[in-house]
């Protein structure tokens, strides 16, 4: 019995004892890290028109999940409804010649239930390559304000909106593609939503204009990773 407690048997398990130990260390180091660059993305399609000569602060709008997701009490397929709500709505004027929104994310059709409250912000934009296309005169003022209203127009946007997917691997948070003169600044809108602002007066984005979300918990360490950028 005395054997196992010599001297050359408690080297041994101090050795080991300290290595466990170092290896807790540094995986507890890794931690925030690995959980920040596995940030759980959800790309979807917009269905309305947003304008900001027509929108107002408490306007919804609704939006397609292009790939399934789970995330805290929510799992959604594709296609899965998605449901927001425009919490600031900037025009510009002549003295101003930028806009801006600033837009939420509220809920979602998880599975069989509807509208389950889901907050989410808005990561990335990536605008419809026909946006500059669409005449003021097709912009909503009449119910013609989603593509559920716009026959074979609505199912050509659906079509080419939907046609090359976001690679959700390379997300970099506060990215705008296919729109030149619109920023996006997460966190920087009313209630720390996400802004998004246009050099010219009439900031609008048609159905087929698709949002990369992720978890409102997740914001502070997005936020991080586009001040990094």
């Amino acid at each position: 019995m005395r054997a196992c407690f010599s001297p050359r048997w408690h080297a041994l398990l101090f050795r080991t004892l300290f290595v466990l130990f170092l290896q807790t260390v540094l995986f507890a180091g890794a931690s925030p890290a690995a959980s920040s660059a596995s940030v759980p993305y959800l790309e979807v399609n917009l269905k309305n028109w947003i304008d900001v000569s027509s929108a107002r602060p408490g306007h919804t709008f609704s939006a397609n999940a292009l790939n399934p997701w789970t995330g805290p009490g929510c799992t959604l397929r594709t296609g899965a409804r998605v449901y927001g709500h425009i919490v600031a709505a900037t025009k510009g004027a002549k003295a101003v010649s930028s806009s801006s929104l600033a837009l939420v994310i509220d809920a979602a059709d998880c599975g069989t239930q509807k509208k389950v409250p889901l907050p989410m912000i808005v990561v990335e934009v990536i605008g419809h390559l026909e946006t500059d296309n669409y005449q003021q005169n097709d912009l909503p003022g009449s119910p013609m304000n989603n593509t559920d209203q716009l026959g074979s127009m609505g199912d050509d946007i659906r079509r080419q909106g939907a046609n090359v997917k976001a690679d959700l691997a390379s997300v970099q948070p506060g990215t705008v593609q296919n729109l030149s003169d619109v920023s996006l600044e997460l966190g920087s809108g009313p209630d720390g939503s996400s802004l998004l602002t246009g050099a010219r007066q009439s900031l609008r984005f048609i159905p087929g204009t698709r949002l990369i979300l992720a978890p409102s918990s997740d914001a502070p360490a997005l936020i991080k990773m586009q001040g990094a950028r």
